[in-house]
């Protein structure tokens, strides 16, 4: 299986289940885990998945986006500015 076919792949099971985790793509498409991260990381910035702990999830699956780390500090200085 050649990098076009395993990244079709990834992207069309965690478009069907929802989330993957990294341990069942390696096993499933014989890769090495350090594989299937390069390929998730691919796939984020193509914005087709969200890489999560151990895995990754589809952009699709869920509504509910998680605010970065950033924008979670910018809104709470934003609220502590306004109480201040």
């Amino acid at each position: 299986m050649n990098k076009y076919e395993r990244l079709d792949e990834i992207a069309r099971r965690v478009n069907e289940k929802g989330t993957i985790r990294i341990t069942d793509i390696v096993e499933d498409l014989n890769v090495s885990d350090m594989t299937v991260r390069r390929d998730l990381i691919e796939l984020e910035e193509q914005g087709i998945l969200t890489k999560i702990h151990g895995g990754a999830r589809s952009n699709k699956a869920s509504q509910y986006k998680e605010m970065s780390h950033r924008e979670k500090h910018t809104r709470k200085s934003e609220e502590k500015l306004e109480i201040a």
